[in-house]
């Protein structure tokens, strides 16, 4: 069984390289099981009308002519409405043989000149639109308006499905440019193995043109939060190649060629299996040539932009875990003041970079607890007079916003009290019986529960990846090289 899912994963892959047709695959079926489930409970009462424009006008959607996601959704607009409105003049005019020809041709013809001269990337719909509107237009009884009235809400009701299905069909279209990227370092690495055996193959200076062009196709349909890492990424390894292709022509280390050889070798696999990837630093020449440092430069940032593509879904998982974990911790135990723990997990996990997030909730969870034990004079001064709190509560949060942004300490320090001071306000009974000391104490423990928890979710989820020495260690490598070279231009 094994054997036979890797023939078909090679025979697909052959087939279909990037997975495009896959995934056009996938969509059509989705979106024809929207259209069989509204056929079902709606049952339109012209069903042609309802079959033949998703079926003929879906293929102008996913046309490569059309790149942006708002054109194509535009384009499939227009076509539907020139659609309806051949159909329903189509059929109320079939019975007049005459004027039902003339109507044809110039419907015909001024479809083909408005779109040639204002959208020509939708002029080649106009063989369906034809084919759509001929075959609605004999149904039967003739010449009824009741009958023509049902093609418009037919036409209409299967337009509003489609949409529907293209808006919440997830947006795969980071896997397409993938693929596209694997298969282009994978022809750069035969490039430099063909410059081993100083063999020049033709055939891979144009695979290599044709995987940098799908990927520059591509990255209009890619979901925003892909967009720039992988844009960031599909220019760096140009710009690499374009420097290779330039140093080629000198006479170069062999060790360089080959770090640079086994690397994209490497990052090559590590998209295969969408992991991600860690320079090897087994190449250091003090001599290293300004060429070679561009190289290796362009390199280390697409394999750093890879990484943070790897990232986003470890995020994801981390996000969740942590979440349903306190949630879990707040529902189901009887833990004291066990809300704390959600509410600071919710704030600790807040952190904008993954996988380099412990820094910033250290310092979140510094800020906890220093809000915690400021709060403890505050509880006795509250307690005489519960009049205070709105007046400090607006101090705090004028402090809170006058923080400067970096300092997440100070921030979540007087977030820490501004979250008590309402509580208090709020619960006065159960503050008053339990005593300052011990509400204090028992909130001080759940955050520190929560604490530990994100900072195991971050050594879980984020260590292994060894993100931050993969941002710095080329750093250290670059300021070591500019030492060296000030160091000989003094001597």
């Amino acid at each position: 069984m094994k054997q036979l899912s890797i023939h078909w994963n090679n025979w697909a892959n052959d087939l279909d390289p990037y997975g495009m047709q896959r995934l056009l695959f996938y969509k059509c079926c989705y979106i024809a099981s929207l259209l069989m489930i509204v056929n079902i409970i709606y049952k339109p009462d012209v069903f042609s009308a309802y079959f033949w424009p998703p079926l003929m006008m879906f293929l102008t959607y996913e046309s490569p002519l059309v790149i942006r996601n708002k054109d194509r959704l535009h384009g499939l607009i227009i076509v539907y409405v020139t659609c309806l409105i051949g159909s329903v003049s189509f059929y109320l005019l079939f019975s007049y043989k005459i004027i039902f020809s003339i109507y044809a041709l110039l419907f015909y013809f001024i479809y083909f000149y408005l779109s040639s001269r204002y959208w020509k990337d939708i002029t080649n719909a106009i063989f369906s639109i034809c084919f759509v509107s001929s075959s609605i237009m004999v149904v039967k009884p003739e010449l009824s308006l009741q009958v023509a009235l049902d093609i418009f809400m037919s036409i209409i009701l299967s337009l509003v499905v489609v949409i529907i299905g293209i808006k919440t069909f997830p947006n795969y279209y980071i896997s397409i440019w993938k693929r596209a990227f694997r298969l282009f370092i994978l022809e750069i690495v035969k490039e430099i193995d063909g410059n081993f055996s100083n063999e020049v193959n033709v055939l891979i200076y144009k695979n290599i043109v044709s995987h940098l062009n799908l990927t520059r196709l591509v990255r209009h349909r890619i979901a925003k939060r892909h967009l720039r890492s992988s844009v960031y990424c599909t220019v760096y390894i140009r710009n690499m190649h374009i420097a290779l292709q330039y140093v080629a022509f000198e006479q170069v280390e062999i060790s360089f060629w080959h770090y640079i050889r086994n690397n994209l070798d490497g990052f090559q696999k590590s998209i295969a299996t969408n992991c991600t990837y860690q320079m090897t630093t087994d190449y250091y020449n003090a001599n290293i040539t300004h060429e070679h440092q561009i190289i290796i430069n362009d390199l280390v940032k697409s394999i750093r932009f890879w990484n943070k593509l790897c990232l986003i879904k470890s995020r994801f998982i981390q996000l969740a875990c942590l979440y349903t974990l306190a949630i879990l911790l707040y529902r189901f135990t009887t833990i004291p003041h066990s809300r704390w723990i959600f509410s600071t997990v919710v704030v600790l996990l807040a952190a904008n970079n993954p996988g380099i997030m412990y820094q910033n909730s250290y310092l979140r969870g510094i800020g906890t607890i220093y809000g915690v034990i400021l709060f403890i004079p505050l509880v006795y001064l509250f307690q005489i007079n519960y009049k205070l709190i709105p007046f400090m509560l607006f101090i705090f949060a004028i402090c809170h916003d006058s923080c400067p942004p970096k300092r997440h300490d100070i921030m979540v320090m007087f977030m820490t009290i501004i979250v008590f001071m309402l509580n208090s306000f709020t619960d006065v009974k159960s503050s008053v019986m339990e005593g300052p000391i011990s509400t204090v104490i028992k909130r001080l423990v759940c955050v520190l529960i929560a604490i530990c928890l994100c900072v195991v979710g971050d050594y879980i989820f984020f260590k292994k990846y060894n993100y931050s020495q993969k941002l710095y260690a080329f750093y250290q490598r670059k300021i070591c090289s500019i030492l060296s070279n000030q160091l000989r231009n003094i001597l």
